[in-house]
């Protein structure tokens, strides 16, 4: 009776449907399910909903460190039917395979292959994509190239689009990293993007899309930051239904960062390569950025650090390093890089033109420390407090250089802090992509690997001390400094919370700033001390440290002091903690400089123009020392009296001690600028040569003969010793150098003895 109009719709199309129904309730159900089914395939109902996709296992391999490494990923096309603005873990770890992939391929001897594609071409394949496009894999990278790869896929009726951008093994790309510019986006990785938009539009007109499309973008570090510019500008286009984009270790990218939901910017805290463009010139990144747990902000990062560990020493065959002090002192240059150039203008003007030069001529460009000390003595400063801060961070660019590589001292370093392999990769560690692969499969769960806080506070103990760190009224670690391992039995500098370095009466600890944790100091001096304490608070949105004055406190043999941590902007809560007095030394306006004298820094840290006083002052003691030995000689000749045997000892007895004290200081204040050290070392030598030349004038006499004998000893031994020694801070080089010179004035002695009995024999 009549014509019912049926409507069946879904996300794709609407159909309408004219058919006789009766009234009976069971023929009209029947004829629905009939029509549902017939349909069914066309309301392509979400796998999520119904049947799961078939899951792949991809082994996917990259090329890093002249070795390739393996790992397993899952994939679905499950994926590109998620919403594309809430983070997919599973899709993430299938992104940051892709990222890896695109990496360079390189022959073991560090030449490029003919075919650096082929592990992208080969994960491509594996998950399932056809037409697949790579470009600029086929050449030798140059300062102004990007490498890409390209490739679709049909999935049901929707078009995905896939594009993986290269990230590591790119040389002199480096100089498009460092160029930054002073406009919205930083130029270097802009005019990336643009090239990449171009093939990406060339690809588009080459294989059309037909119907719905989307697309999955992902790159790492250079990668990343170029993709990140990309899936911005695609998202903007609206020429795609979905983008799905991930990257990993992304440097900053732009200034005016918008709503991009659909774009996770994954980042360990302590990477220093995504932390520029610095975010005090007002860079950031478009999207989303994850933060992965770190043991210097997240309390409970214990587990998934030690997984995290795990997994490294499985993928890359050694020890995870992680070291904080690394990072301390590379939050110290960063700050001393901002405070000489404030704004993007003043680096783009001074430094940018130093730093793409000396990288688009070098064939290195894995040591970023040296091609920054390099640059750096080409800076022209600009006013004079601009030239004493560029002297401030030269001396501690090379304190860095020379104090971790060329005086060995960390040489003997466990694995576990220094890579012996790496040399001054150490310091940068955070951003290899061992370590992101390693933290991204610690754990299943997101809400375990990621943090949103970066702010922490490096509190600095500084006494003959153990200390107990509560977190409420639970004891969370007991550190004392002659140890290796916490009570627990965990590495003191390894990956447990809170991180603690402990160098001789320094003890530096790092605990999150947003609680409050109670400090427990005793002294295990026997006599009593003063013990003082401060540090510095520090922020992933600065390079900026907060810094508190010093505290300071007299302590009796097993004393305590208790000191409070504070949550409102500071490092140390005054009204809670116990001391007796604030130094006002360091009450002066914050700079880098200020941060390091909180710390007292183990790495002695000496200006150009301290050092040139301290060689003023030893030239003036040398002048003294000239005319004081002139108006003696001239006295004793007028007065005509011998040489007081007393007075002679005494007299050389200060000078070696003089002498003595003076290279010690030179060779532990600067330990780091050969010509100096060089300079004193010639010093120390003319007066003994002088010593030696007053004598020779007497070798008609056998005493003075012997004696001049001595003194040439004392004279080769000393440069002996400065040679072998050369580059170590050593206290066996001390205690040498001291019995030698008590050895010369015992012998010394003894001979004039000898001289005046023979001469009284002969009376």
């Amino acid at each position: 009776r009549g014509v019912r109009l049926l409507t069946l719709e879904s996300s794709y199309e609407r159909k309408t449907v004219k058919m006789p129904v009766k009234k009976n309730p069971a023929c009209a159900v029947l004829l629905m399910l009939l029509v549902l089914l017939t349909l069914l395939p066309a309301l392509r109902i979400p796998a999520a909903e119904g049947e799961p996709r078939e899951t792949k296992t991809l082994n996917g391999s990259f090329f890093s460190f002249d070795k390739s490494h393996s790992w397993s990923y899952e994939f679905s096309d499950d994926y590109f039917f998620l919403p594309s603005d809430e983070y997919s873990h599973p899709f993430a770890r299938a992104s940051l395979g892709l990222a890896l992939s695109a990496f360079r391929h390189k022959n073991p001897g560090g030449e490029y292959r003919e075919d650096q594609d082929d592990y992208l071409v080969a994960f491509l394949q594996d998950a399932g994509f056809e037409e697949i496009d790579t470009h600029t894999y086929d050449s030798e990278p140059t300062t102004d190239s990007i490498a890409l790869g390209i490739g679709q896929k049909k999935v049901d009726d929707v078009t995905v689009t896939v594009l993986a951008v290269c990230g590591e093994n790119y040389g002199p790309e480096w100089a498009s990293n460092l160029t930054v510019g002073d406009n919205l986006r930083s130029d270097g990785f802009a005019d990336a993007a643009r090239k990449v938009e171009d093939e990406l539009d060339a690809y588009l007109k080459k294989h059309p899309v037909q119907g719905d499309s989307k697309m999955w973008i992902t790159g790492y570090s250079r990668g990343g930051a170029v993709a990140n510019i990309v899936a911005a500008d695609c998202t903007d286009s609206g020429r795609f239904q979905d983008i799905y984009a991930y990257t990993f270790a992304a440097p900053r990218t732009t200034r005016e960062p918008g709503n991009y939901p659909n774009i996770f910017n994954i980042i360990r805290k302590n990477d220093p390569v995504p932390k520029i463009p610095a975010a005090d010139w007002g860079y950031q990144r478009y999207g989303v950025d994850m933060l992965l747990s770190s043991p210097d902000t997240d309390a409970d990062s214990n587990e998934i650090m030690a997984r995290t560990a795990e997994n490294y020493q499985k993928l890359y065959g050694s020890e995870m390093v992680v070291n904080p002090e690394f990072d301390y002192h590379l939050r110290v240059l960063f700050d001393y890089l901002l405070y000489l150039l404030p704004d993007s203008a003043a680096y783009t003007r001074l430094l940018q033109p130093l730093l793409i030069d000396l990288v688009a001529g070098s064939e290195r460009t894995d040591s970023s420390l040296e091609v920054l000390q390099s640059a750096l003595q080409n800076f022209t400063a600009e006013s004079k407090e601009q030239e004493a801060e560029l002297t401030e961070l030269q001396d501690y660019l090379e304190t860095l250089i020379n104090y971790h590589v060329l005086q060995g001292t960390t040489n003997d370093l466990p694995p576990h802090l220094w890579d012996q392999t790496l040399g001054l990769q150490n310091f940068f560690v955070e951003h290899f992509a061992f370590r992101y692969l390693s933290a991204m499969y610690a754990s299943d769960d997101p809400e375990e690997l990621f943090s949103r806080n970066t702010a922490f506070i490096r509190l600095v103990i500084y006494g003959d001390a153990d200390a107990e760190i509560y977190d409420g009224d639970m004891l969370i670690r007991a550190v004392s400094p002659d140890e290796t391992e916490d009570a627990a039995g965990a590495k003191i500098y390894a990956v447990t919370y809170p991180r603690v370095v402990c160098s001789g009466k320094k003890t530096a600890i790092s605990l999150s700033a947003d609680r409050s944790y109670t400090v427990k100091v005793k002294s295990r001096s026997p006599i009593p001390q003063i013990l003082a304490y401060s540090g510095n608070l520090y922020s992933g949105d600065t390079f900026r440290a907060k810094t508190d004055p010093a505290y300071l406190c007299a302590m009796r043999h097993g004393g305590t002091v208790r000191i409070v941590t504070s949550t409102d902007g500071k490092v140390i809560d005054p009204a809670k903690s116990d001391h007796i007095l604030v130094s006002n030394t360091l009450g002066r306006s914050y700079s880098p400089t200020v941060a390091i004298a909180i710390e007292e820094n183990k790495i002695p840290h000496l200006t150009v123009n301290g050092v040139l006083t301290f060689l003023m002052y030893m030239l003036l003691f040398l002048l003294v020392q000239a005319i004081a030995s002139i108006y003696i000689s001239f006295r004793r000749k007028k007065k005509e009296t011998e040489r007081n045997t007393a007075v002679t000892t005494v007299w050389h007895a200060v000078n070696v001690f003089l002498f003595t004290f003076c290279e010690l200081s030179m060779w532990y204040f600067v330990p780091t600028i050969p010509l100096l050290k060089g300079i004193f070392m010639i010093l120390v030598l003319l007066v003994l040569l002088v010593y030696a030349w007053k004598l020779y004038r007497k070798i008609n006499r056998p005493e003075a003969f012997r004696k001049f004998l001595i003194y040439a000893a004392a004279l080769a031994v000393f440069g002996l010793l400065n040679a072998c020694f050369a580059g170590k801070i050593s206290a066996v080089k001390a205690v040498i150098l001291v019995l030698i010179y008590i050895a010369f004035l015992l012998a010394a002695f003894l001979l004039f003895r000898k001289r005046r009995s023979e001469d009284e024999a002969r009376s």
